[in-house]
């Protein structure tokens, strides 16, 4: 399924000029639609992305926790 990068930017909660610059960067699947530059993104894709970051996010906070579990039991 193919969606507008402000729908994706409302699933994902951020700007649409972010959405674009994932694009860009090529960490999300998208074609332009016309000369004008409008994107079309796999729906799909976008869903991968966004998990890839909150299983990073999830684990730098593991790392984290047990960082500051470490630095708690030390004093």
């Amino acid at each position: 399924m193919e969606i507008s990068v402000s729908t994706a930017a409302r699933i994902a909660k951020c700007s649409p000029d972010t959405v674009t610059r994932w694009i860009e960067e090529g960490a999300i699947e998208a074609w332009r639609i016309s000369k004008r530059g409008w994107w079309r993104i796999d729906r799909a894709s976008l869903g991968r992305y966004l998990e890839r970051q909150l299983e990073k996010t999830e684990s730098e906070n593991n790392a984290n926790s047990a960082r500051n579990s470490r630095a708690a039991r030390s004093f």
